[in-house]
Formats: structure tokens, C-alpha cells, sequence
């Protein structure tokens, strides 16, 4: 049974509209600062407390959209300078950039297609060779990409030679991501075939 109620009739030991119109006795009045130990002693048992995900959502809720002053932000920032919160946010400090990422290709840049006529040329050719017909699953009136056989970043003199791309539907497209080796084969002996 919840707190201030009576075990036997169920009914509030207290009258809600007893207290109504009176002053608490704590109104208006400070208390003494919490000492060390004592703040010790709090932070003791909330350590390893879980909160759980819906209060969590309603903290973040009430604080959200509150303008925090420019002198509370350097507070925090100068709280919180040399502190990192986990393993995971040491990428930060630049450990992983350059060479040392995972993903370091040796300095190779993204590259992307450049709005060129000379790309737009290309693409329309290829297009026309193979009749905007999708040359894996031969879909017809479907949307169409050009797909470059020899890759766009590796082989720059091959980018613009019209035996060096396939028509390909978006579909058959997503099949070569990260798989360019293997394709090269399959799009090369489409080629010779049709041929």
C-alpha cells in the first residue's frame, strides 16, 4: 500500500485540504551547505545507479531548449578540460586521423562526378550503346546508371572511354559497391558478348 495511507480502510490519513491556505515551516529558509563528507556519502550510493530510459527521456525533455548563460558554458568547459567521458571519444584527440584511421587508403581523395559535358557525353553514349537497357537483369523502363567497369578513382584515363561503362539499373548497381573486382570480369564478358 502507497505511503501516508492507513492499512485497514484504504482511505488517506491525511486530509489534502487540511493543509490548503497554510505555510510550510521550510518556506523561504536556506539550509546550511552540504560539507565534503556528506557530499561523499551522496555520490557513494548513487554510483552505478541506472536511470532508466523514460526518465531519462523526460530529464533531456526539461532541460531541452533552456539557454544556458556564456559565463555557466565556460564553467563546464573548464570543468569537464582533460576529462574524457569514454575509450570512445579518443578518435577526438587525433590518434585515428591520417594514416592510423581504419579506412586509410593511402591518401586517395573521394572522387565525384564532376558535372562535366564531357561526363554527361559519356553517360548518354553508353546509355544509347546499350538502349537504356539494365545489362545484368535486362530491365527495361526502369531508372538507369552508368556504371564504370575499371573504377572512376583508380584508372582516370579510362574515364571517359565508353567501353569502360555498362548501363546498369539501380538495383544491379548496389550489387558492385565494394565488389568492383568480381563485376569487372561479369561486365567485361557482357560487353564482349553483345559484341
Amino acid at each position: 500500500m502507497p505511503k501516508g495511507y492507513s492499512n485497514k480502510d484504504g482511505k488517506p490519513l491525511i486530509n489534502p485540504q487540511a493543509r490548503k491556505g497554510k505555510v510550510p515551516w521550510n518556506k523561504d529558509k536556506k539550509l546550511p551547505p552540504l560539507s565534503k563528507k556528506w557530499k561523499d556519502n551522496i555520490g557513494k550510493a548513487n554510483k552505478g545507479h541506472l536511470v532508466s530510459k523514460g526518465k531519462r527521456i523526460k530529464i533531456g525533455n526539461k532541460h531541452r531548449g533552456k539557454i544556458i548563460s556564456i559565463e555557466l558554458r565556460n564553467k563546464i568547459k573548464r570543468g569537464m578540460k582533460g576529462k574524457h567521458n569514454s575509450p570512445s571519444t579518443e578518435f577526438k584527440k587525433g590518434e585515428h586521423k591520417g594514416e592510423n584511421h581504419w579506412l586509410w587508403k593511402g591518401g586517395q581523395k573521394p572522387y565525384k562526378h564532376p558535372n562535366s559535358s564531357e561526363y554527361k557525353q559519356w553517360r548518354s553514349q553508353v546509355f544509347k550503346r546499350d538502349n537504356y537497357i539494365c545489362q545484368f537483369c535486362e530491365a527495361t523502363k526502369i531508372y538507369v546508371v552508368p556504371h564504370h567497369i575499371k573504377g572512376w578513382t583508380n584508372y582516370p584515363k579510362l574515364r571517359y572511354k565508353i567501353n569502360n561503362g555498362i548501363t546498369l539499373c539501380r538495383p544491379c548497381h548496389k550489387l558492385t559497391i565494394r565488389k568492383e573486382a568480381q563485376f569487372e570480369e561479369i561486365c567485361l564478358f557482357k560487353l564482349l558478348a553483345k559484341d
